[in-house]
């Protein structure tokens, strides 16, 4: 009975790590991205990054992941990477900049903690941050994937939780963007290449920043993020038609479950910050 039962798991984890998600297209082939009719826009941006997508180990390998938007990315970095030297004080120098809305918030590491890297509070208009992203590498393993949250357009949110009440709605998510100066860019491009290597893929959007923690003047300013669009592997659609968190408001999340546990707490806007990716 009991080797039965160790063939029998066996068996069940040898299909498990072979297996991609198959509802967004995805094969169980080692080299991603697959050769024939690429539809989706993650795989259409893999194959011209040459990111690898492991479907062992859930994660992007080599050190690539997609670039989304591919000119748009491309062009934006090599403005910061191969700008001409400015000897004139007076001119503004380009500045890499990286817009976090998770763990980046309250967990920067590595040279974000640069004492160079600068940073302010910024808003994403037309974005939803939404806790449907499967985690192999920072909340979980390859076989019991944990989950965190990604950045999703409203015309994404409207996609999957099509109803008549919010298909008009315009969502705004609130973050903090880091000024990386070229310097240090493409080194820490490598890092967060490497940090956001779970389906994540790179983006370019515009945010709203205001200088001074709030009080200075309002600008919109272009910034490269790290998110995982619902074509890519390792998105959990389920999450967002069947967990009312998931693409609700975190705070909403947080204060249910403080409620239906009676649970008392101090320090509330710490936790939330460590633990929802919440930034204030």
């Amino acid at each position: 009975m009991q080797h039965s039962l160790q063939r029998y798991f066996h068996s069940r984890r040898t299909l498990l790590s072979t297996m991609v998600i198959t509802a967004s297209g995805w094969t169980s082939s080692s080299s991603y991205p697959p050769t024939i009719a690429q539809k989706s826009t993650t795989q259409k941006a893999a194959l011209t990054s040459g990111a690898t997508w492991c479907p062992e180990q859930q994660i992007f390998i080599g050190g690539t992941v997609p670039n989304l938007n591919n000119d748009r990315v491309e062009r934006y970095i090599d403005q910061i990477l191969n700008a001409p030297e400015n000897d004139n004080e007076d001119e503004d120098i380009p500045l890499l900049r990286i817009f976090g809305y998770g763990s980046l918030c309250w967990r920067p590491d590595g040279l974000l903690c640069h004492e160079s890297v600068t940073s302010s509070m910024a808003t994403a208009l037309g974005y939803k941050r939404c806790w449907c992203q499967k985690s192999a590498d920072h909340r979980g393993t390859a076989m019991f994937c944990g989950i965190v949250c990604t950045l999703l357009s409203d015309e994404e949110v409207h996609d999957i939780q099509s109803t008549d009440s919010d298909k008009h709605q315009t969502y705004v998510t609130e973050g903090v963007v880091y000024n990386v100066p070229r310097s240090i860019a493409r080194e820490l491009l490598e890092e967060l290449d490497f940090r956001e290597k779970g389906g994540y893929a790179r983006d370019l959007i515009d945010v709203v920043v205001q200088d001074n923690n709030g009080d200075g003047e309002a600008r919109v300013v272009q910034a490269l993020l790290y998110r995982g669009t619902p074509d890519n592997p390792a998105f959990w659609r389920r999450a967002m038609l069947d967990l009312p968190f998931a693409a609700g408001t975190n705070d909403a999340h947080f204060f249910s479950v403080i409620f239906h546990a009676s649970i008392r707490v101090t320090h509330l806007r710490k936790c939330m910050q460590s633990f929802l990716d919440i930034s204030f």
